[in-house]
């Protein structure tokens, strides 16, 4: 009996070491890394790279953008592309088929990403109101905005899904996140990212640098469908022209890109990488005609 209970020990064990090795030489637990704060809320932390599943590479430079180029202006058109989850892409998909490489392809121009998921407009722009020399070496900056951007900001909450250091044990990570699903204690009070409204920051940023800016209204496929009973993609558009002053010309709507449609969605509000293509395509054409390049999509 003894030495049956000691053989289950055993294979368990087994088992486990097996399971914790695997999920490691798999990338399972290669992902990015965040720095916290009541600014941002969350933020890729700054000088890593990795590839999740070994097979989706990732790279943060010092400004916490995603791509491991340098933040050094150029002589040519240098592009801030800023967003929540549509811009950064994340561990579903390849390095070659998120917004900012395929934009890069789509013109001469340098893309510069700055982003994370469910950032709200209040987060990206704190992050360039503390960054004045990323916003003054940029000669345009792109913003992607959904629905959901123009609530409240984020605030970090939960060490599972914007860690702040690789977890020790792979199997407890994924066991908490997906088996048990571990709900996270509230953010401390010294993280939460105070309510501010949109528009009028978004005014007064305007006002203050003087940027040649323009915005993308992206539509959910509930929106893009006309199923969903929120504010439709042209009633945000209007709100940013007359709440924040865009000038009209400046504010785009996504669901005007020939050829964009509901098959480009992979979920309720994520491209397919070929709709990132599209997307890509799109915001091209409205750049400066000499970073206007000749390009195919290169999602698939």
């Amino acid at each position: 009996m003894q030495r049956a209970v000691w053989y289950v020990v055993g294979v368990v064990g087994m088992t486990l070491v097996g399971a914790e090795a695997g999920l490691r030489i798999g990338g399972f637990i290669d992902t990015p890394v965040y720095d916290v704060d009541a600014r941002t809320g969350y933020i890729p932390a700054a000088n890593q790279s990795g590839s999740f599943l070994n097979t989706r590479d990732y790279a943060i430079n010092a400004d916490h953008m995603g791509t491991p180029v340098p933040f050094v202006p150029g002589p040519g058109l240098d592009v801030l592309l800023v967003g929540d989850s549509i811009v950064w892409g994340g561990n579903p998909y390849k390095a070659q088929e998120r917004l900012a490489p395929q934009l890069q392809v789509a013109t001469d121009a340098q893309v510069w990403p700055i982003s994370a998921g469910s950032w709200s407009l209040v987060n990206q722009l704190n992050y360039l109101e503390d960054r004045p020399a990323v916003v003054a070496g940029s000669d345009r900056i792109v913003f992607i905005l959904n629905q959901a951007d123009f609530g409240a900001p984020s605030s970090w909450q939960n060490p599972l899904t914007h860690p702040r250091k690789p977890p020790r044990l792979a199997l407890q990570y994924y066991v908490q996140k997906y088996l048990l699903k571990t709900q996270p204690p509230p953010t401390p009070a010294e993280l939460v990212v105070p309510a501010e409204e949109p528009f009028a920051k978004l005014a007064a940023f305007l006002a203050e640098c003087e940027c040649e800016a323009d915005f993308w209204i992206y539509p959910t496929k509930a929106q893009l469908l006309g199923t969903d009973a929120g504010p439709t993609a042209a009633e945000m558009r209007a709100d940013m022209i007359t709440r924040a002053g865009v000038e009209p010309e400046h504010v785009r709507l996504v669901q005007d890109i020939s050829g964009w449609s509901a098959d480009l969605y992979k979920d309720a509000i994520h491209p397919t990488p070929d709709g990132f293509g599209v997307l890509a395509q799109g915001i091209a054409a409205t750049l400066p005609p000499a970073a206007i390049a000749a390009a195919v999509p290169t999602g698939g």
